[in-house]
Order: structure tokens, then sequence, then C-alpha cells
């Protein structure tokens, strides 16, 4: 279950990733636009629970570790999918302010939609965010999701959602790679299905 994006590699998170796990939770600048500030127990616990998640068969929330060209832990990010619908997921993404910046975002979170939609036969990703958070809009946007603006109150906070289809994925794949391409539409389709 792990997989590659342009510079950036993911791996399931695993015991070795408790103390990145914990820095991102108990972070104030990372969790200010996510969610409340855990403690150190609080995320040590998030942790566990999170791990457990990546074990269970069939999947039903998924983390991975982000790390960046040199082999460095960066952040994570998941994909949870919905209870009532299982070829949809929830999708998201915690970095190191570190990482900010320098594309690690986008390379991970395309590679993530990738994966989701040609290896788990997801139908739909979709993402929940702050609706003030710009560079969160920025990035799902760039990465092809659709946003709605119809205003959310979850836990507090104002948030809107975006979401991506496998539909407009593989429309999008196509887009890039030209109707020129040695590929065809129906190639790129199943390249994706049989992924």
């Amino acid at each position: 279950m792990d997989f590659c994006h342009d510079t950036i590699r993911c791996s399931l998170l695993s015991n070795n990733d408790k103390a990145l796990f914990c820095q991102l939770y108990t972070s104030p600048k990372v969790m200010r636009k996510i969610g409340n500030v855990l403690s150190q127990r609080q995320a040590e616990n998030a942790f566990d629970k999170t791990l457990s998640h990546n074990r269970l068969a069939p999947w039903k929330k998924r983390t991975w570790t982000i790390y960046n060209a040199v082999g460095e832990p960066v952040g994570i990010q998941m994909l949870d999918r919905s209870a009532s619908a299982t070829g949809n997921a929830e999708i998201g993404i915690m970095l190191l302010p570190r990482a900010n910046g320098k594309r690690i975002a986008v390379q991970a979170l395309s590679g993530l939609v990738a994966y989701g939609i040609c290896q788990l036969r997801l139908q739909c990703i979709e993402a929940t965010f702050d609706h003030g958070h710009l560079a969160t809009r920025k990035l799902i946007t760039r990465i092809g999701f659709h946003i709605d603006e119809t205003r959310l109150e979850l836990a507090g906070r104002v948030c809107c959602r975006g979401a991506i289809t496998a539909s407009k994925f593989i429309e999008d794949r196509f887009a890039q790679t030209g109707p020129k391409s040695r590929f065809s539409k129906q190639e790129i389709v199943n390249k994706c299905s049989q992924a």
C-alpha cells in the first residue's frame, strides 16, 4: 500500500512514526485550521488508534507517512472511507511547517488521489476544510477538486467541501496526456481500473 509520486514517497503509518504523528497533533501552528491541539497523551492515544485502523481489513481508514525527496518524514495523509457509500472517502493531510511551500502537499495529495481511484477503486474523494484556509482551497483546486461553497458548521468551525470524482480524475489525466498521446482515453480508463 505504499506509493510514490514525483519526488515524494508515502508509506503506511508504522510504529516508527509515533514522534512525527505526535509532533503534528500537538503543534498549534499545524492544528490552527484543522482542529484542537492535542496533549502529548491524547496524541499518543490517537496514534495507537490510527495505527490499529491501518491493520484492519477491509479497510475503513488508512494513514500514510509522507517522505520528502531525501527520505525525511515530513507529514501524514489519510483516506477515511464513508460508512454509507463505500466508494467514497474523505482525504486529509498534515505537514510539518518546514515542509510547507515546497510542493510536497501537491505531490502527496495528487498521489493519494491517484492511488485511491486507481488502486482502491474509489468513485469520489472529498476534502472538508476550514472556509478561511486559502492554501487548502488553492491546493485541492489545483489537484482538480470542485469546491462546494455551501458552508458547514463542524466542531465550531465554518467549513466547506471539495470533491473529485473518478470520472473527473480520468478526464483530467486524459487532458494532461492530450488527445495526441500514445494512450487513448479508454486506455487511460483501463489502466486505472487494472491498477
